[in-house]
């Protein structure tokens, strides 16, 4: 089990550690890739890994699945980071966490072998920081073009108006639908 202490950081000691000493600091954000890949703590990784990696490890993961990139593990493993920072959605007690969760295993390989860096945790997660320093934190928006459009009249010149609509969904149709050929 963790036999190394893990403190609770506010957002506010987290702020100011980023506005101070950015790169002194390795932020691993637990919360699932969609999360992430929709908005995250600028300068933060996403610790992620499938189900069956979780059941297989049985609770002890290694540093390059929680660490993916080799340059952030190497300064981790050099001793360069003075703080690890986890963090997931909101969680502002480090026990009601379960044992298998991906910020749990993480803790737990992050202390077998800590390298001189102190670990945290993120009190009130992602949710408390983006609301009190959205500055910090990027916003990624979808990529245009990948909403389908409903009919083939909202897609510009993929078929005359004045047909009947055949049924069949645009997205299984060609350039124009087979019922609407002259």
């Amino acid at each position: 089990m963790v036999n190394m202490e893990i403190s609770g950081m506010d957002c506010s000691t987290m702020k100011a550690l980023l506005a101070d000493r950015p790169h002194k600091v390795l932020i691993l954000d637990c919360r699932s890739f969609f999360s992430f890949s929709s908005a995250h703590i600028i300068g933060s990784s996403n610790v992620r890994f499938s189900t069956i990696v979780k059941r297989r490890a049985k609770g002890s993961m290694g540093l390059e699945h929680i660490i993916p990139n080799e340059e952030q593990r190497a300064r981790l493993i050099a001793g360069l980071y003075e703080a690890v920072l986890l963090l997931d959605d909101r969680t502002y007690e480090l026990d009601t966490i379960r044992k298998d969760s991906t910020m749990m295993l993480a803790v737990s390989a992050l202390c077998r072998d800590p390298r001189g860096s102190r670990i945290f945790f993120l009190k009130g997660g992602y949710e408390a920081f983006s609301s009190e320093y959205p500055e910090f934190c990027n916003k990624c928006s979808p990529p245009v073009g990948l909403s389908l459009p409903l009919s083939a009249n909202s897609v510009p010149g993929s078929a005359d108006s004045n047909c009947t609509p055949c049924g069949t969904p645009l997205y299984d149709q060609v350039s124009i639908p087979l019922c609407c050929k002259s």
